[in-house]
Formats: C-alpha cells, structure tokens, sequence
C-alpha cells in the first residue's frame, strides 16, 4: 500500500509540477519576447500571440472592482481553494488515473496563476488568442488552458455516467 501511495503522490506531484513548469516558462517566453511587439500572428488569423497584464481574471471581468476585493476573489479565494483541492486528493486514495490527472491540471494551472498574481503586482501574463474572425477566445496563457483541460476532463466523465466528481465524497 505503501508503494501504490507513493506512485500517486508522484504523479501528482508530477503533473502539477509540469503544469507550472510549462506555465511558467510560457510566460517567461512571453514577457521577454512579445511585451512591446503588438500581435505575432503564429497561425494566420487563428492562433495569434499578444502580450498582456491581466488583473482581473478571464476577459479582465474583475479589474473594475476595488484592490482588496482583487486580492480576495483572485488570489486568497483561489488559494483556500487549492489548498483543499490538495488535501483533499491527497486523502482520496482510491481515485482512478483520469480524474486524479484532470484535477492536477486544475491545481498546477491554479497555482501557477495564483504565483503570478503573488510576484508580479497583482495580475497574470496572459499571450495567447485563438477564434474565427471576430469570434474569438480572450488573451490566455498556459494555466488557464490547464485548468479547462481538467474541468472538461472531469465535465466528460460526469457525462458518461462515470465518477468524474468522486473527489467530492
């Protein structure tokens, strides 16, 4: 039992590492490379690269509101949340490969944003877009696609009637 708890936690805390690894190298990339240039268009119209500051989360909602409540809905919420997301897989022993993977990449994408807004005055670089003519994603970076990657993940599995959202119990 011993091993197999082990085998888990490197899993874990492999996907999570490489999450942030590839985040975080990203948006590296991103500031030394793109801050200043307007956009790098990679795929015609259809995957460009812009560099942006972001201190409001998804499509800069939350930039209107007063810095305080910035901070509490960005950056504390999100860590209380990450802090129970980890405890709460590492107690969750049982969980299947799929799921468990799908939420490391919801906790790595997490924490790497959270890191962003800890050490770079409050907001996170955001550098990639992808859309059709006007229909378009916002600004993103790697977390966030790391995050969306594990809630479709764990979407997918509640769909198929299967335990996508065991980690609750």
């Amino acid at each position: 039992m011993i091993r197999r708890d082990a085998l888990r936690i490197l899993f874990m805390v492999l996907v999570v590492a490489v999450n942030i690894g590839c985040d975080q190298s990203t948006k590296f990339f991103a500031k030394k490379y793109l801050q200043g240039r307007g956009t790098v268009r990679v795929v015609d119209d259809f995957f460009i690269l812009r560099y942006a500051e972001n201190n409001g989360a998804f499509m800069s909602i939350f930039s209107p509101l007063p810095r305080g409540a910035r901070i509490a809905l960005l950056t504390v919420l999100p860590g209380l949340a990450m802090a129970w997301l980890s405890w709460r897989l590492l107690r969750r022993r049982d969980m299947a490969a799929l799921p468990l993977f799908a939420l490391c990449c919801i906790l790595g994408g997490g924490i790497s944003n959270i890191a962003d807004r800890v050490t770079n005055n409050e907001f996170v670089v955001d550098f990639m877009n992808v859309g059709i003519g006007s229909l378009r994603s916002g600004i993103l970076n790697f977390a966030d696609l790391s995050i969306v990657l594990g809630v479709g993940i764990i979407a997918w599995l509640s769909l198929r009637g299967g335990n996508g959202m065991e980690w609750l119990r």
